[in-house]
């Protein structure tokens, strides 16, 4: 489970910063709308219903990724994905709107003045600014993760805290279950 999560979180900051900052240099542009949409679609669509999806189409018509078990690194892209998804959308989402927000001050102005290129100013002051609160809600939601992942594991079949609880709760071994839960 905590490899589950550590990939999830990994994918997040992979996905969902640079979507967040793509989208808000591209403010109010067709970019920025698609990136829009595509947040509020991975914030909307529980995590089973995205693992469903996932499986549907990587598994079983391109049969590209397996589609339950732990076997290799491949067996944990599809559950990875499946739990990160809402956190790909929550960090996208906040990651474009710190961003259009610290575009907007006056060191940025400033930078402007000087003459610095606007991937200098983006990189090493904007997003350096705008990634405080981003990487704090990244952190918070950790165990998030932890919590989601009973859903997933069940659905991929990966062996995991999730399963072990579902399996304590077949067998009604409540200490187990209260350890899983404290």
């Amino acid at each position: 489970t905590i490899w589950l999560a550590t990939v999830s979180i990994a994918l997040t900051i992979a996905i969902g910063i640079p979507a967040g900052v793509v989208a808000a240099l591209n403010r109010g542009r067709m970019l920025d709308n698609l990136i829009s949409v595509a947040v509020v679609g991975l914030l909307a669509v529980p995590n089973f219903c995205i693992g469903l999806l996932l499986i549907s189409t990587f598994s079983v018509q391109l049969g590209w990724l397996p589609s339950f078990g732990a076997e290799d690194w491949r067996s944990v892209i599809m559950p990875a994905l499946g739990l990160a998804a809402r956190l790909i959308g929550l960090v996208g989402r906040m990651t474009r709107n710190v961003m259009i927000e610290e575009l907007r001050k006056d060191y940025v102005r400033t930078a402007r003045a000087k003459g610095l290129r606007r991937h200098v100013i983006v990189i090493r002051h904007v997003l350096r600014n705008a990634l405080i609160p981003v990487v704090t809600v990244i952190g918070l939601q950790a165990g998030y993760l932890l919590g989601g992942a009973i859903v997933i594991e069940r659905l991929f079949s990966w062996p995991g805290i999730g399963d072990l609880l579902i399996n304590a709760v077949g067998l009604r071994d409540y200490a187990l279950i209260q350890a899983i839960t404290i």
